[in-house]
């Protein structure tokens, strides 16, 4: 038995074993909340550092960096130093940093403190799999790999949830204060049920030097993935970063195959089934991730909807991944892993195929799509637990699960870095066709003055560059009570002096600036009108274009998920009974 085992543990009996377990999916849940709970309180984030969006992005970027990097290397320490006195260590740092980020005066702090928060995690995810998996007897040891696995998913796609609800109501500091009463519970459990002094510890060695590799392979694949659209993807620096990520993840092979207590066993990708569980739940996260992250960003910045309104819009996502994903589970055993994979793949393409044809003031099509890809991802998460662990025991167990934990961090990862630079990306090429549009629109407008005209195009493209062009108003007039009567007057004082009335009784004078105030009102209505009707031609072009920029991302990603399908068939038929 493991550091972690059941024997080490004070309360090992069974009320003890479920709040341990209990306090495990704790652990992971708010490690894997951290790793989406910012993406819709990003535009908070923003206004309340004063800082620019690319820079912001790397108080996302730091933490799943560090934490895929770091998660196998950290689980091999505790094995070392003694899992239960670790993992509360661990648990302890994460929520530290939970407090230093919530508390953050500057962009700086904010990724200092989230990169803290990582380490924390990095400790906590592959310690609270373990200490799971080893509470749990062998007759429940496959349920407890789905609820940890479970966990993960629901977490994840929780994340904007939660978080849309805490900026509407709290603000976005409390995206990370609320980590703190959750972790405190799992802090109180663990040092009431965990075995801290005397517990057994693990001879190993630490493989520093596979884990170095592959934090350079992981930041430099990243790096190059978010920077690819501002330096340019044929650029010298991109090219040099895509190389440094091949040579780092080829020279992590190699010395992950010398090393006497290597980071990942590489026995492990010997397995046809592990090798295929990592394939999908690296797929699975990233797709999973590409609607979690945009799907709020596009209604609160594009549709202009409250945060709590975009998160209650991809609820559906989370609600079908908690109700499919146990049911799947039950049908794992009865109709084996490649047809529940083969569903799991469909309802995600479905889903990608309604986001990218959707009309956005159809909910119900939104709802939908989210529901498609929330069951899509539930008929693959649990299956991919279980399959994963099905064929080890032993040390080969715990680090199938920190190996298959890591890959979908890694899909994370990538899922950011791919769908917010490709967004970036077709945002900035539809602003600048919406621009010509809008200097093509204003300049038809002939019948209305040069200086109507510069004030028009000026305010037209303030709000394609901020992005509100669905969010701002139609004003009703364009000309102030002020202007208006500036009108009146100067054509009134024109009008006398044309008809040679300087002399003329002050009723004639009346009578004229009478007149001209009616000729003036017909000209503001005219001007009032052309104006409104130019804006919502405006308007209309840049949200359509502005949708087009986040559509066409799901419209690709609906003709790419299919090839996934290729990757059933690394499962059995029926579910391996593997050794427990």
């Amino acid at each position: 038995m493991n550091a972690a085992g059941t024997a080490n543990m004070p309360g090992a009996g069974r009320h003890g074993t479920i709040l341990v377990i209990g306090a495990m999916c704790l652990g992971i849940f708010l490690c894997m909340l951290d790793t989406t709970i910012m993406n819709i309180t990003l535009p908070a984030i923003q206004t309340g550092l004063d800082t620019d969006l690319n820079s912001l992005s790397w108080a996302l970027n730091v933490y799943t960096i560090l934490f895929a990097a770091l998660s196998i290397p950290l689980g091999r320490v505790a094995e070392i130093v003694g899992m239960h006195h670790t993992y509360i260590m661990g648990l302890a740092v994460f929520l530290l940093g939970s407090l230093g980020s919530g508390l953050a005066w500057g962009l700086a702090p904010l990724i200092a403190f989230r990169a803290m928060q990582s380490l924390g995690a990095a400790i906590v995810f592959p310690s609270s799999m373990t200490i799971g998996i080893s509470s749990a007897s062998l007759q429940s040891r496959t349920g407890v790999i789905a609820a940890l696995g479970v966990t993960q998913g629901l977490a994840s796609a929780l994340g904007p949830v939660i978080g849309g609800v805490l900026t509407q109501y709290l603000g976005w500091r409390w995206v990370f204060f609320v980590n703190l009463p959750l972790g405190l519970l799992a802090l109180v459990v663990c040092l009431t049920q965990l075995r801290i002094k005397g517990e057994p510890k693990v001879k190993a060695g630490i493989d520093w030097a596979g884990s170095l590799l592959l934090m350079a392979s992981l930041f430099s694949l990243v790096l190059a993935l978010i920077q690819g659209s501002t330096w340019g993807w044929a650029s010298p620096a991109i090219i040099a970063l895509f190389i440094v990520a091949a040579i780092g993840l080829a020279a992590f092979v190699a010395a992950e195959r010398r090393a006497r207590s290597p980071m990942i066993d590489l026995r492990l990708f010997a397995n046809r089934q592990f090798v295929g569980s990592s394939i999908v739940m690296l797929v699975g996260y990233f797709f999973l991730i590409g609607v979690t992250v945009l799907l709020p960003t596009f209604f609160t910045k594009i549709q202009g909807t409250s945060e709590l309104k975009a998160a209650l819009l991809v609820t559906p996502v989370s609600l079908l991944i908690f109700l499919v994903t146990p049911i799947s589970g039950l049908l794992l055993a009865k109709i084996g892993p490649r047809i529940l994979l083969a569903a799991g793949f469909a309802a995600l393409t479905g889903g990608y195929l309604l986001l990218g044809h959707m009309d956005p003031t159809v909910l119900v099509q939104v709802i939908t799509a989210g529901a498609l890809v929330g069951a899509g991802f539930g008929m693959i998460v649990a299956p991919l637990t279980i399959l994963s662990a099905a064929d080890f025991t032993g040390e080969l167990l715990t680090a199938s699960q920190s190996v298959i934990g890591v890959i979908g961090r890694i899909g994370i990862v990538l899922a950011v870095a791919v769908f917010v630079t490709t967004l970036t990306g077709n945002i900035a090429t539809q602003r600048t066709a919406a621009i010509a549009d809008t200097k093509a629109t204003v300049d038809s407008l002939t019948s209305l003055p040069q200086q109507t005209r510069d004030i028009l195009l000026k305010e037209s493209l303030a709000s394609i560059e901020s992005g509100a062009t669905k969010t701002s108003a139609i004003p009703t007039s364009h000309v102030t009570p002020a202007q208006r009567q500036q009108l009146i007057d100067a054509n009134t004082r024109k009008a006398i002096v044309e008809q040679h009335l300087e002399q003329a009784p002050e009723s004639v004078k009346s009578q004229v600036a009478a007149q001209v105030a009616i000729q003036v009102d017909k000209e503001i209505k005219h001007t009032n009108e052309t104006v409104n009707a130019a804006i919502a031609t405006i308007k209309t072009q840049a949200t359509t274009r502005f949708e087009a920029a986040f559509t066409s991302i799901y419209s690709i990603g609906a003709c790419v998920i299919p090839f996934g399908l290729a990757t059933i068939f690394l499962f059995p038929r029926k579910k391996a009974s593997g050794k427990q």
